[in-house]
C-alpha cells in the first residue's frame, strides 16, 4: 500500500514527473475486490505477467551471481598456484 500512496494512485497516463501514476500491482490490489468476468481475467493475466517478469529477473541475477562466483574462484586458484610455484 505504500507504493500506492507514493505513486499517487491515479489511473491515467502522466504528462510529467510530478504527476501520479498507478502501478500494475496497485491496480490489481485496488480492483480485484469488485472485478468480475473479463475484468478479473485481465487482472489475473497482469499478475501472471508480473510473476514471469520477476522470475526472469531473479533467474538472470542468480546466473550472473553464480558466474561471478566461479570466475572469482578460478582467479583465486590461479593466484594461489602462482604463489606455490614461486616458493
Amino acid at each position: 500500500m505504500a507504493v500506492v500512496m507514493v505513486a499517487g494512485n491515479q489511473p491515467r497516463m502522466p504528462q510529467g514527473n510530478p504527476e501520479g501514476i498507478r502501478t500494475m500491482t496497485a491496480n490489481i490490489v485496488t480492483e480485484m475486490g469488485y472485478a468480475t468476468g473479463l475484468h478479473r481475467e485481465a487482472l489475473i493475466a497482469t499478475a501472471v505477467v508480473l510473476f514471469i517478469f520477476i522470475l526472469i529477473i531473479n533467474l538472470s541475477l542468480s546466473l550472473l551471481n553464480r558466474r561471478a562466483r566461479t570466475c572469482k574462484l578460478k582467479h583465486q586458484q590461479k593466484l594461489t598456484g602462482q604463489k606455490k610455484k614461486a616458493e
